[in-house]
């Protein structure tokens, strides 16, 4: 995810796997012993901010916070909006299998494109 104005609040929350791996690491089998594991977390990308998220292992959603007036005088110290590119992108393997398993052609990191409009959108219309 990269933020190219205003800015973006991440909600993201472990899945299941990656509690698992998380146990499987620390050996701690009860969440209640290390409280931390499940625990949801909040980011907020600022312009310029780029955020990279495993979207394999981590359930997410985004909010968009009120933006705040520009101070660039460029800009006529307007409300900017909150403008950002983001590719879904994933760990194809574990890295221990990766690197058992590994050929030239193998990728390590896959990109998933994906258009998700439900609706045709009319040439000029802001989103």
């Amino acid at each position: 995810h990269y933020q190219l104005s205003g800015s973006k609040t991440w909600h993201l929350r472990p899945t299941e796997e990656l509690l698992q791996q998380q146990r499987e690491a620390s050996g701690i089998d009860d969440t209640k012993q290390h409280p931390n594991m499940s625990v949801a977390t909040d980011i907020t990308c600022q312009e310029g901010d780029i955020l990279l998220v495993n979207t394999r292992l981590w359930w997410h959603r985004t909010t968009i916070p009120p933006q705040l007036a520009s101070a660039k005088k460029d800009k006529g110290g307007g409300e900017v909006p909150s403008v950002s590119y983001a590719r879904d992108v994933y760990l194809s393997k574990k890295a221990e299998e990766q690197e058992e398993t590994e050929t030239e052609t193998d990728p390590v990191m896959t990109n998933v494109d994906g258009l998700y409009a439900s609706a045709n959108i009319e040439a000029g219309t802001i989103i």
